[in-house]
């Protein structure tokens, strides 16, 4: 995944703007208020304690930046996650929940979470 994301990165001209790391999701090796946004696709239900996770972002995401996360939208409800974030700093209000649909498909299958620090 790295080696694709780095490919990507050059393909579109942004490789000096961008880094890629692996890590534990609750223990992010990056520097308080470090990012401007972080990404989340397809792994929220394997986070073992997602409000950790959450707590985390809050902590590396710089005030007036942003955590997108995508997920199935069977994984948890937009209630869930909004009680996940009421377990932080973001506050239950900081969500924007949207259900995506993918395609033809008659129904939504991803979910697209945007959580703002302010």
């Amino acid at each position: 995944m790295l080696r694709t994301a780095a490919r990507r990165a050059a393909e579109a001209g942004v490789s000096e703007r961008v880094d890629f790391k692996v890590s534990d999701a609750a223990q992010l090796p990056l520097a308080d208020g470090s990012i401007d946004a972080a990404v989340s696709t397809l792994s929220l239900h394997h986070w073992r304690d997602p409000a950790a996770v959450l707590r985390e972002l809050w902590r590396v995401v710089r005030p007036g930046g942003r955590v997108f996360i995508y997920d199935t939208r069977f994984s948890y409800s937009e209630r869930q996650v909004a009680e996940f974030l009421g377990a932080t700093p973001f506050g239950t209000r900081s969500l924007d929940y949207r259900p995506l649909r993918v395609g033809r498909l008659p129904v939504a299958f991803y979910a697209r979470y945007v959580i703002n620090h302010s």
